[in-house]
C-alpha cells in the first residue's frame, strides 16, 4: 500500500508490529498456534479498525478544511462586494455634495454682491444727503425740511 507524503505513517507502523509479533508468536511455541492466530487476527482487526479510524477523521479535517476555506472565500467575496457598494455609494453621495457646495458658493456669491450693492447705494444716497444736509443746517427748520 502505497502513501503519499501528506499522510502519515503510524497506523502503517502499527499495522507492521502487528504482523512483526504475529509472525514472533508462531516460531515460539507451535503448540498455542491457534491461541496466538486468533490474536494475532484480534490485533490486525484492531489495527485495521485503528487505521481506518484514522483515515475517516483525516478525511473529515480535509472536509471541514476545505468547508472553511470555502466560507473564508465567500467572506471575502461578500466584503468585496460591501466595499464595492460603499465605493459606489459614496462616489454618488460626494458628486451630489460638490454640485450643493458649488451651487450653496453661488449663492452666497449672489447674496453677497446684491448686500454690497445695497450697501452701496445707501452709501451714495448718505454721500447725497450729507451736503444738502449741511447747506440747510443755516435754515431755521434744519434737516427736517429735506424729505
Amino acid at each position: 500500500m502505497a502513501q503519499s507524503d501528506n499522510q502519515p505513517v503510524l497506523p502503517s507502523i502499527v499495522l507492521a508490529v502487528a504482523l512483526l509479533l504475529m509472525t514472533t508468536f508462531l516460531f515460539i511455541n507451535p503448540a498455542a498456534f491457534a491461541v496466538r492466530l486468533a490474536v494475532a487476527v484480534v490485533g490486525l482487526a484492531a489495527a485495521f479498525w485503528a487505521w481506518s479510524q484514522f483515515r475517516a477523521a483525516v478525511e473529515q479535517a480535509q472536509q471541514q478544511s476545505v468547508a472553511q476555506q470555502d466560507i473564508k472565500r465567500e467572506l471575502q467575496e461578500q466584503q468585496q462586494d460591501k466595499l464595492g457598494q460603499q465605493q459606489q455609494f459614496l462616489q454618488a453621495v460626494l458628486s451630489v455634495w460638490r454640485d450643493q457646495q458649488q451651487m450653496a458658493a453661488q449663492q452666497l456669491e449672489t447674496a453677497v454682491n446684491a448686500l454690497v450693492s445695497q450697501f452701496h447705494g445707501i452709501h451714495d444716497q448718505l454721500q447725497q444727503s450729507i451736503p444738502i444736509c449741511h447747506r440747510r443746517a443755516h435754515w431755521p427748520r434744519g434737516c427736517r425740511a429735506a424729505k
